[in-house]
């Protein structure tokens, strides 16, 4: 699974932590979540996922990857 993340305002914490995304997506079965880090260029938190297994990547890598996945390529 994938997630867009975006800035909560005023600080770099998580939306998807505050959302509970995440979880949602593990509890539907995800094996794990990647998680695109929404600001611009490779910017990224190095915060776990808190619920379970995932990973975090930058804007412009995650745009690569989605990209790859969309069009049912190994990545």
């Amino acid at each position: 699974m994938l997630i867009q993340d975006i800035l909560t305002p005023g600080v770099l914490n998580r939306w998807i932590n505050n959302e509970g995304a995440v979880q949602r997506a593990i509890d539907r079965g995800a094996a794990a979540v990647g998680i695109i880090y929404g600001i611009a260029d490779n910017f990224a938190l190095w915060e776990g996922t808190r619920t379970g297994p995932g990973f975090n990547v930058g804007f412009e890598d995650g745009r690569v990857l989605r990209e790859l996945l969309g069009k049912g390529a190994a990545a």
